[in-house]
């Protein structure tokens, strides 16, 4: 016969999320009793810049962007969490507030827990807080990625780059977002996207429609990203095969 905490754990045995699968039974067991799952629809906000750290996110679906206050005002992506991570990196190192904002930009769903019963599983487990301590970890080595790519690489090079990691989170080769959503993640000009998508649409890379972008050749686009798209870029995709 099952336990009470077996039977919990069987109510989300069958994630998708790398964190979450990745666990022993008894870590499981000790997270279970308190994940909900939730839907989160596109631009819903899971964390918002100067509010208190309430929730951790197990993404099961879908792709969240963390976004930075840029110098003029507007949110700068730098980091992108889907199924193989966690939104609430900064909450479990133990911040009482959000420092940034962090935004569904692909629709999913997630397992969250309250950020109080995380920590004290973690103080009570060795393993389970080595689990969440090296996705953590992980992270920290993708947004410094992409702070170096931001400083040093081309649009078209940051844009194939961005077009993969959201490959590797989403399901399906079609992802909608506009070019100017586009331009506002990557924190430049809508025109300077425009020119990007086309001359990856022109070498038959990606396919433009109203709204989405298609990629028709993985390989080709990752050889358009450059080298950006490294090897703490790859974890994700990974987790997704």
């Amino acid at each position: 016969m099952l336990t009470q905490p077996q039977l919990e754990t069987r109510n989300w045995v069958n994630t998708r999320n790398t964190a979450l699968s990745s666990l022993s039974h008894a870590d499981a067991a000790l997270l279970a009793p308190h994940l909900q799952l939730v839907e989160l629809p596109r631009d819903h906000r899971l964390e918002r810049k100067g509010r208190p750290c309430e929730y951790v996110y197990f993404i099961d679906r879908g792709a969240a962007c963390v976004f930075s206050e840029d110098l003029g005002g507007q949110g700068v992506e730098v980091g992108m969490v889907g199924r193989e991570g966690i939104v609430g990196v900064a909450a479990l190192l133990g911040a009482k507030q959000h420092a940034y904002d962090t935004q569904m930009l692909a629709p999913g769903a997630a397992r969250r827990a309250p950020i109080s019963a995380v920590r004290e599983a973690m103080d009570d487990s060795p393993s389970l807080r080595r689990v969440l301590n090296g996705y953590v970890r992980r992270f920290l080595l993708q947004t410094m990625r992409t702070a170096q790519v931001n400083a040093r690489a081309t649009l078209e090079m940051r844009l194939a780059r961005w077009l993969l990691m959201m490959h590797d989170r989403v399901d399906g080769d079609e992802h909608h977002m506009t070019h100017e959503r586009l331009a506002s993640v990557l924190g430049v000009r809508r025109a300077g996207v425009s020119v990007a998508a086309k001359k990856l649409e022109r070498a038959d890379i990606v396919l433009l429609h109203r709204g989405s972008i298609v990629i028709r050749d993985r390989a080709q686009l990752e050889e358009s990203s450059g080298g950006t798209y490294g090897a703490s870029d790859r974890l994700a995709r990974a987790a997704a095969m």
